[in-house]
């Protein structure tokens, strides 16, 4: 087959066998690239090795203890097994707003052109907006619940929250991306969002620090898809964009 942009395979391999060419690079996150005899016009980038799922999902596993284990090394344990949890969850994380702000951007990116440029023009609106809007929730779902009928409006509410904090953030990522070097890595648009939600995500550990951001991200990309209704410029928007006119990634 010939993949015209890139290939990109989230926790498994990329492998191209006899006849295989990707016109673009050739991502692999949490395993690895497989040329073969298979042709790659772009780069070939390979995060974390084809036993990297397997290395996370023992740390999550623990081992069978001895009675004759001792306290220091029941605590070494423990570390390593909470390490891997944390490791396993931040992946989880990853991989949610990777592959919905991936999907987006293949088959909606003038909507998330539209937010990205919002965010980057006017932040405090955006921030305000998104604040506002998140607090004016809590009403809204208490006066809906009251009669049967408002009940499937705020399941429908609070689903649409749950989809819209994800791709704000993955919003958000792209934008930071943008800004920041790849060394000899060609700036695709799945290179891009993979490194600015890695950026996000690992400052979002910090502690004061990282949940301000976060907090601020998820207020400004939220004031955004309120302000632009999800990146629509004019009614005749058509929730996803015609497939002809998405850049392939």
């Amino acid at each position: 087959a010939v993949v015209e942009g890139d290939a990109v395979a989230f926790g498994g391999d990329v492998i191209l066998k006899k006849g295989a060419v990707v016109e673009g690079d050739a991502v692999s996150f949490g395993g690895s690239v497989v040329k073969g005899e298979g042709t790659v016009h772009g780069e070939s980038v390979s995060m974390g090795g084809s036993g990297f799922g397997r290395t996370v999902a023992g740390g999550m596993v623990k081992s069978q203890r001895s009675s004759r284990v001792t306290e220091a090394q029941d605590a070494a344990d423990d570390s390593r097994s909470g390490f891997g949890r944390g490791l396993a969850g931040f992946l989880l994380q990853f991989a949610v707003f990777f592959g919905l702000g991936f999907v987006l951007m293949m088959f909606a990116p003038q909507r998330m052109k539209a937010l990205e440029a919002t965010i980057k023009a006017e932040p405090g609106k955006n921030g305000l907006a998104g604040f506002l809007g998140l607090l004016a929730t809590i009403p809204l779902t208490v006066m809906l619940v009251v009669t049967l009928v408002g009940i499937p409006v705020a399941m429908l509410m609070w689903i649409a929250l749950a989809l819209f904090v994800p791709v704000g953030l993955a919003v958000v990522a792209n934008a930071v991306g943008a800004r920041l070097p790849t060394g000899k890595l060609r700036k695709t648009q799945a290179l891009v969002l993979a490194v600015g939600l890695l950026a996000l995500l690992l400052v979002g550990h910090i502690p004061v620090i990282g949940p301000l951001v976060m907090a601020l991200s998820v207020f400004v990309s939220m004031g955004a898809i309120i302000r632009t209704r999800f990146g629509q410029n004019s009614r005749s928007t058509p929730m996803l964009d015609p497939l002809q006119t998405a850049p392939m990634l």
